[in-house]
């Protein structure tokens, strides 16, 4: 049988690269409230509110969400550290800082976008003789449940889940101890509406199915 937990861990750390948007590296400064550029468009390179920025080459590293944004200034939910206008900076969106992986705690914070994590081992067939050594089929789901801020339109939330199944497109293939798991092509990875959740969260479902052949 395969190790089921080399196969969540590959999921995983596939999902740990998700790239959402981001400016490159480029001349930007930092403001009380936020940042700006003088060229370029924060619109263009996919930023919305809601969404959580990583700021890199700036005093203040701290992630922070977007309360608004126009093409040349973007404003964030906390203070930030002035910076002069340099270059060698970006802002990026990639997956929330706070995750809920299998079996271990979190506390969400008002808010802050954060993510869910189910593995969900389901069949295994044995395809072909003899019985050792014969070719097993094993199947499977690799959830991701996706809280964002509420009453901040369809972008941020919706944006985000669709870079998801972007980085997880049907026969997407991930080396593995026991061979290659594939992102399923016959029933590929989708996800759910958008739905209201606790108060102050929405949610969407991102389902990946998954599929691994391996000697019996």
């Amino acid at each position: 049988m395969p190790d089921h937990t080399d196969l969540q861990l590959a999921l995983r750390a596939r999902l740990l690269t998700l790239s959402v948007c981001t400016t490159g590296v480029m001349t930007l400064e930092a403001t009380l409230s936020g940042y700006q550029r003088a060229s370029g468009s924060f619109l263009v390179d996919g930023f919305a509110v809601g969404m959580e920025v990583t700021p890199v080459g700036f005093s203040d590293s701290d992630r922070s969400v977007i309360t608004s944004v126009s093409a040349t200034v973007m404003t964030v939910d906390d203070p930030r550290t002035v910076d002069a206008p340099a270059g060698s900076r970006s802002l990026t969106v990639g997956l929330p800082e706070l995750r809920a992986w299998d079996n271990t705690t979190l506390s969400p914070v008002a808010g802050k976008p954060y993510i869910e994590e189910t593995f969900v081992p389901a069949t295994a067939s044995l395809l072909s003789s003899p019985l050792t050594g014969g070719v097993v089929e094993d199947t499977g789901l690799y959830i991701i449940r996706w809280y964002g801020k509420a009453n901040t339109g369809l972008a941020a939330l919706g944006d985000a889940v669709s870079a998801v199944l972007e980085l997880f497109k049907p026969g997407t293939a991930l080396t593995v101890a026991d061979g290659t798991l594939r992102v399923r092509g016959d029933l590929g990875p989708w996800r759910g509406q958008m739905m209201a959740d606790m108060p102050g969260w929405t949610v969407i479902v991102i389902t990946i199915p998954w599929r691994l052949y391996s000697a019996n």
